[in-house]
């Protein structure tokens, strides 16, 4: 255990060397700024997130607002780790370089759910898109929940329009539950990530699949558990149909059923 502490520790000391240039602009007719930070690497290098100035510590108004460019250094601080800025700031817009400082504690965190904690990278993503420590730990409390890193933010960032705006400071409504997770596991289907997220998605019951598991549908598709969901299909139907002799039933015999009545 002291062991993996100290290892993680000296990742997350070495992941400083993220680094690179950052802009500020305020958003048309807004009270938030666009602050976006681009790394001097080949491939999806660019991040751009909305803020407002209170999550940068040190820079106000005042700053932005000179006439003549003035030195500016400013923070933003995450539960992942904290972004270091300096620059200039001239009539409403900023400039300068920024580097990375992950922080320790997330980093140990992430350690216990996932199978690349030394990601770099994705620790760097996670604090730009503000992944809360109480989201991990909630992750953690899946039984047998080992992901990679990239599926952590993806999971925090799941639904999002895939434009360049990927990470905004509030959580979406579309977050993958843990709990969610959870209660879909425990119904005995041995579900995929993607399929999780898709069940979500269309609001699919883990009640409804622990009620096709018991009565005997040990193969449900994905696609047929949506089926089911999106036409108002529910445990206490299968259970309905059942105790009237109707077993056994395709997908489309469910949804006859519920639509037209059970006979």
């Amino acid at each position: 255990m002291r062991f993996t502490c100290c290892f993680l520790l000296a990742i997350a000391s070495s992941a400083a060397s993220i680094e690179g240039v950052w802009t500020l602009r305020q958003r048309p007719h807004r009270n938030d700024y666009h602050l976006t930070l681009r790394r001097n690497i080949l491939v999806d290098s660019e991040r751009t997130v909305a803020v407002s100035l209170h999550q940068l510590k040190n820079l106000s108004h005042a700053h932005l607002l000179l006439p003549a460019p003035v030195a500016v250094q400013f923070t933003l601080a995450r539960d992942a780790g904290t972004v270091s800025f300096h620059g200039t700031a001239v009539n409403g817009a900023g400039s300068g370089r920024f580097a990375f400082q992950p922080d320790p504690a997330f980093v140990s965190e992430l350690g216990g759910i996932a199978v690349d904690p030394w990601n770099h990278d994705k620790i760097y993503d996670m604090a730009v898109a503000g992944v809360p420590l109480s989201y991990l730990r909630g992750l953690g409390a899946v039984r047998n929940a080992r992901l990679y890193s990239y599926d952590v933010l993806r999971f925090y960032s799941f639904g999002r329009p895939a434009h360049r705006e990927l990470f905004p400071v509030t959580p979406h409504p579309h977050t993958v539950d843990p709990g969610y997770w959870q209660r879909v596991r425990e119904t005995g289907y041995p579900l995929f990530r993607e399929d999780i997220e898709r069940l979500q998605t269309y609001g699919v019951s883990p009640d409804l699949l622990r009620q096709m598991k018991i009565s005997g549908y040990d193969v449900l598709p994905v696609s047929d558990a949506i089926k089911l969901q999106t036409h108002g299909v529910t445990q206490f139907d299968i259970q309905s149909m059942e105790a009237r002799g109707h077993k056994n039933l395709s997908t489309d015999e469910i949804v006859r059923y519920k639509v037209n009545g059970i006979p």
